[in-house]
């Protein structure tokens, strides 16, 4: 004639009400991470516990110490799916905080306009056609040719990830912001043609990279021209660029063309010392 009680189905009947509940209408959930286990963490949310998997903890990969500060606090999660005849829920913490700063992102795209310098941006990812920088929730892209008004052949010879910089505004598409850098700073090929001349010689100039076909050349701040691979060398034609010269060594070079229209110049690194057939006609 004794009834037996349980006080944890309780608490499970209405836990699962409750978050059956936040399901149905789409609302977020507390809940605090446990424990890590293959392929997530457990989570438990009023006593009951649920799955996150690892690509729905965060909005970006995160590392060990901030995932230990994590399961120290109570995180909003919301409900992805439920299996209520197996005890299983599957939630997600990155969903939640995306729909935040999805909010967020669009109250600060409202006060930005194209053409806006924003102040000290941080450098958050490189890749080898530009470069993402944050600035509050948002997201900036600024693409590798305006990084710079000189030739820039990877990013990661201008910036680092952490460090910051000013950004200019160059285009709102949605939530999209695409900046730009050298547009803050005077183009520098402007009146080049008054400060150049065709057949002078410029020295202590700087090999800023090689390729195949030739070598880049900085003949002056963020002014860049290209040393073609015929006018490397007097005796080859088609040299390996590389093995006459090397990126920063400092050489003298000749304008052979100069275009500030096409923003281009043309170089050579063999007519700045004489051709030894000139001493082989002469004593020969």
């Amino acid at each position: 004639g004794v009834a037996i009680i349980s006080r944890s189905k309780v608490i499970q009947f209405k836990a699962w009400a409750k978050i059956t509940e936040a399901y149905e209408k789409k609302t977020t959930v507390i809940g605090k991470l446990r424990q890590k286990i293959r392929g997530g963490y457990v989570v438990s949310i009023l006593g009951v516990f649920a799955f996150c998997p690892n690509s729905q903890l965060s909005t970006r990969p995160l590392r060990e110490p901030e995932i230990a500060s994590m399961m120290k606090k109570d995180l909003e999660f919301t409900i992805i799916s439920i299996r209520k005849q197996k005890g299983n829920i599957v939630v997600s913490h990155r969903e939640t905080v995306f729909k935040k700063n999805e909010i967020l992102i669009k109250e600060e795209i409202s006060k930005i306009k194209e053409g806006m310098i924003l102040k000290n941006c941080t450098c958050r990812g490189l890749t080898s056609w530009g470069v993402f920088f944050s600035y509050g929730h948002l997201q900036l892209m600024v693409h590798v040719n305006e990084l710079s008004h000189s030739r820039v052949v990877n990013p990661s010879e201008l910036i680092t990830i952490g460090d910051t910089a000013d950004v200019q505004v160059l285009k709102i598409e949605g939530q999209r912001v695409s900046g730009t850098i050298k547009g803050m700073t005077p183009d520098p090929f402007l009146g080049i043609s008054t400060k150049f001349k065709v057949g002078q010689i410029i020295e202590n100039c700087r090999v800023s990279s090689l390729q195949i076909y030739g070598a880049f050349v900085e003949i002056a701040p963020n002014i860049t021209g290209l040393i073609h691979v015929s006018q490397v060398d007097h005796l080859n034609k088609n040299p390996v660029v590389s093995k006459i010269l090397a990126v920063s060594q400092l050489i003298s070079v000749k304008i052979l063309e100069l275009s500030e229209d096409e923003r281009k110049i043309s170089l050579s690194y063999k007519d700045t010392f004489p051709s030894p057939w000139i001493a082989f006609n002469e004593q020969y």
